[in-house]
């Protein structure tokens, strides 16, 4: 039983540690041996060191920001579109409806040859050949030497063997698809020109008898004015519609060529600018115009340059509209009903004695007499 009070270790030499030294029968000190320190020494805490706060930071939404779909779409929606142009102040009407000319009443000029009549010959000057089939007139007028000279010049060019010097005015072009002659495709463009460029793909169809203002007089042969000039068609009767003209061999860029409607007052209904497309191409200018009553009486075609009309295809007027107010009063009603139906009474027409003329075969009204045997043509026309 020996106690031990204290026992002292020297641990400056050798490799013992505390943790190799054991005791037999300690016994503990009344009070500890040191003095602990105010803070720990290093140990960790047994709870966290720092004080938590005593709320949250950020406030809780009162609802979810975001509504949730009720079921995830398939795949992402398309990029949202631009804005769509502001609504117009008013209504825009309706874009009007095409009018589309009847069969029965279509209409197509050429000028190689009048229904129930011969072939109209290259050469032939043009006025009223064309009334008995078709009801109206032809004249044009030419520009020489920057004077308008108001006497018809019309006359009948033959594309197909052009002659003036005019292969401009040819038909068809040389360069289109399958010519290889220029007797068969005679029609020619300077390769200066813009026309050397189209006139081989727009003037591939033989377009024969074309109608020229002619230059020369009456005995030279067909070629046409290099300063332009008119034509005209009056018509006897309306027309509704003037559908389209074809044209050759308008210079590009030239200004003043254009293709004019007007009724029979002399009131402009419309005007259609024509662009040349240069030396011997073919165009059709085609018009929108068409009025629900026929108004037209005359087509007026202006061209500042050489050119020619190839065709002109129209739509004729339809039935006559009826009268707003009957023409004539209503028959008195007869006591009792007639047999048989009796048909209105005419108006007679009643002529102001000054209108009346009296016209006899033995003189004209200068007094001349007209010998028996006299062949009569134009002798009535100065006085009658």
């Amino acid at each position: 039983g020996t106690t031990l009070s204290e026992i002292a270790v020297d641990l400056s030499t050798g490799t013992q540690t505390p943790g190799d030294l054991f005791f037999i029968d300690a016994e503990p000190t009344p009070a500890p041996t040191k003095t602990p320190t105010g803070t720990p020494t290093g140990a960790p805490t047994p709870s966290p060191t720092g004080t938590p706060t005593v709320a949250p930071t950020p406030s809780p939404t009162g609802t979810p920001t975001v509504a949730p779909t009720g079921r995830p779409t398939t795949s992402p929606v398309a990029s949202p579109k631009d804005d769509t142009v502001a609504p117009t102040k008013s209504p825009v009407k309706a874009p009007p409806v095409p009018f589309v000319c009847p069969a029965d009443r279509l209409v197509t000029v050429d000028f190689d040859a009048i229904p129930n009549s011969l072939p109209l010959l290259p050469g032939t000057f043009v006025s009223g050949q064309f009334k008995a089939a078709f009801g109206f007139d032809v004249f044009a007028a030419r520009i020489i030497n920057g004077t308008l000279e108001e006497e018809n010049w019309a006359r009948i060019f033959d594309s197909s063997n052009p002659t003036g010097g005019d292969r401009d005015l040819g038909s068809p072009n040389k360069n289109c698809p399958g010519c290889v002659d220029t007797i068969s495709c005679p029609g020619f463009s300077a390769q200066r020109d813009p026309g050397f460029l189209t006139s081989g793909e727009n003037n591939c169809v033989p377009q024969n008898n074309i109608l020229i203002i002619h230059e020369g007089n009456e005995t030279s042969e067909p070629d046409d004015v290099s300063h332009g000039g008119y034509f005209e068609f009056t018509f006897m009767t309306p027309i509704q519609s003037l559908l389209s003209v074809g044209i050759m061999d308008i210079e590009m860029d030239s200004v003043g060529n254009q293709v004019q409607l007007f009724d029979a007052s002399s009131e402009l209904l419309e005007t259609q600018p024509i662009n040349g497309l240069g030396d011997n191409t073919w165009q059709e200018v085609t018009l929108d115009f068409a009025p629900d009553t026929a108004q037209i009486t005359k087509i007026r075609v202006d061209v500042m340059t050489s050119g020619a009309i190839t065709s002109l295809k129209y739509c004729e007027g339809g039935e006559i509209e009826p009268t707003a107010d009957p023409t004539t009063s209503p028959t008195e009603a007869t006591g009792s009903p007639t047999a048989s139906p009796i048909s209105t009474p005419i108006e007679p027409l009643t002529c102001a004695p000054e209108n009346v003329v009296t016209v006899d075969f033995d003189s004209v009204a200068d007094g001349s007499p007209v010998l028996p045997g006299t062949f009569i043509s134009g002798q009535f026309k100065s006085s009658f």
